[in-house]
């Protein structure tokens, strides 16, 4: 696993378990898709009253290819969704977040909802800290593949 990665997971709350456990999933993802390099990582989550909750882990690709790992702590399911030219719309909602300036809080929640020219539809959450890392998904995956 790249540094970058360990540190984003790091920074988000990742035990070093739940670090294995993505380094795992990458393997599979490498295993079933060699021609394809994983170039950003990104980790769902969501507050609770109990605190930060984790959903899914998202892989991107240099090809512009999304591996979404749903329930990643218990189950090995992929859904991929190429996502190069194929965006066709997207919603952002946010709460406590300065998505100007990058600045957060806690309590601050990050929405993107998006679909496709195919008709998936997409919704990605966060919270925290980990809502710049949902804004440099948003700039430099989904505004990028934007339907011309």
């Amino acid at each position: 696993m790249e540094e970058n990665f360990e540190k984003y997971l790091e920074s988000i709350g990742f035990s070093k378990t739940l670090i294995n456990r993505t380094e795992s999933i990458m393997g599979y993802i490498e295993n079933i898709f060699p021609e394809e390099k994983i170039n950003d990582i990104f980790v769902e989550d969501y507050l609770t009253e109990t605190g930060r909750e984790y959903d899914s882990i998202y892989f991107l690709t240099e090809k512009n290819l999304m591996i979404d790992c749903k329930n990643f702590r218990n189950e090995n399911s992929l859904l991929t969704l190429p996502i190069s030219q194929h965006v066709e719309t997207f919603k952002m909602r946010f709460n406590d977040y300065d998505i100007k300036n990058e600045k957060y809080s806690e309590k601050s929640q990050f929405v993107i909802e998006f679909r496709t020219d195919t008709r998936v539809f997409g919704e990605i959450k966060s919270s925290g800290n980990n809502c710049n890392h949902l804004k440099n998904l948003l700039t430099n995956y989904l505004i990028p593949n934007m339907i011309e």
